[in-house]
């Protein structure tokens, strides 16, 4: 459902990933995953039709055990320490002992291998046709379902925590969040604890629950939340660093900054968020903490040229626009967020 270009162009591939929408039916074996409750409430309310496929019938899903053994071949099989199919298979190869690969370069290996290779190879299934031409020929010819609305895909797939609300919004990960529904809200009802759901890969908005409603907030300042909350973590640390002998910064300083940064650390995969990071929420809530930064970022021209003051008074500040230092570790304080309630993590099971 999700845009998966950042994906194809974070590993290098020169074609995009264009295929997404919301799936009418989903075909799925009875591993634990997919008889879970969970995941079955809600393919429901999205209005999905799940399929299970009887145990021990391998023939039943022959069109995706034949895309397995393709990938296996095109992207696996160069590589040493791969376990095979099954247990017969490998014998007493040393699998553990000759693995090379990180999980970062399986990632792009299988990427590339689906988006360069696959998506643009004739298919005997297809007449001779490749699986990208039939694609956009029969979206053109019948359109494809639209993915969910944002608001509907935080709620349904994000992180669950609590956050209190406040005279300025909600706070999370060290963002502001505050929308004319969330003051309406708090007139209403008073301050107190509510549900939120985030996205941890895109935390320009979190889901709220008012009451038995869902809405969606908006970050108090967009400047730098088009990021995953990892992502912030570690411009934080790098901001944090630069300009730690300041009270304000200019927003164009700190977009300068983390151009830099990036730039120089090419965060493009981190960006993107494809490797298997089954991140538990502990570690959520632990790089929530750490992006708490010592200055407030503040509005000036984005004209504003290295050296000049960004306001008046004792606190004035130089911001240096030059060559950044390199980010490092840092961590500061917690934000009023209570203990997350759930995670959801994903892994790939041979």
């Amino acid at each position: 459902m999700s845009d998966k270009t950042r994906v194809a162009k974070a590993y290098g591939a020169s074609a995009d990933w264009a295929a997404r929408g919301l799936p009418v039916l989903i075909a799925a074996d009875n591993g634990s995953s997919f008889i879970d409750a969970d995941f079955r409430e809600t393919v429901a309310r999205l209005g999905i039709t799940i399929l299970y496929t009887p145990a021990g019938l391998p023939q039943l899903r022959a069109t995706i055990e034949r895309i397995f053994r393709t990938l296996t071949l095109e992207a696996i099989a160069p590589y040493t320490g791969r376990t095979f199919e099954n247990p017969v298979r490998r014998g007493d190869y040393p699998a553990e002992a000759r693995a090379t690969l990180t999980f970062e370069e399986l990632a792009q290996a299988l990427t590339l291998a689906v988006v360069d290779i696959y998506h643009n190879k004739p298919h005997s299934g297809l007449g001779g046709e490749t699986p990208l031409n039939a694609w956009r020929r029969l979206v053109d010819k019948y359109g494809a379902p639209p993915p969910p609305d944002r608001l509907t895909m935080i709620v349904e797939f994000g992180i669950s925590a609590q956050a209190k609300t406040g005279v300025e919004g909600i706070r999370h990960a060290n963002f502001w969040y505050h929308s004319d529904d969330l003051q309406r809200h708090r007139l209403q009802r008073g301050d107190g604890y509510v549900e939120i759901h985030f996205d941890p890969d895109l935390i320009s908005a979190i889901a709220v629950k008012l009451e038995e409603e869902w809405i969606l907030v908006p970050a108090v300042d967009q400047v730098l939340s088009n990021v995953s909350l990892m992502e912030w973590e570690r411009e934080s640390a790098y901001l944090r660093k630069l300009f730690a002998s300041q009270a304000e910064v200019s927003r164009p300083a700190v977009r300068h900054a983390v151009e830099k940064l990036r730039a120089i650390d090419q965060l493009a995969v981190t960006r993107a968020g494809i490797t298997p990071q089954l991140i538990s929420d502990g570690a959520l809530r632990a790089a929530a903490e750490n992006t708490m930064i010592n200055f407030a970022i503040v509005d000036v021209a984005d004209g504003v040229e290295a050296g000049e003051s960004t306001s008046a008074g004792f606190l004035s500040n130089q911001i240096p626009t030059g060559e950044p230092e390199r980010p490092v570790d840092q961590s500061t304080t917690s934000d009023n967020s209570q203990p997350a309630k759930r995670s959801r993590s994903w892994r790939i099971e041979d």
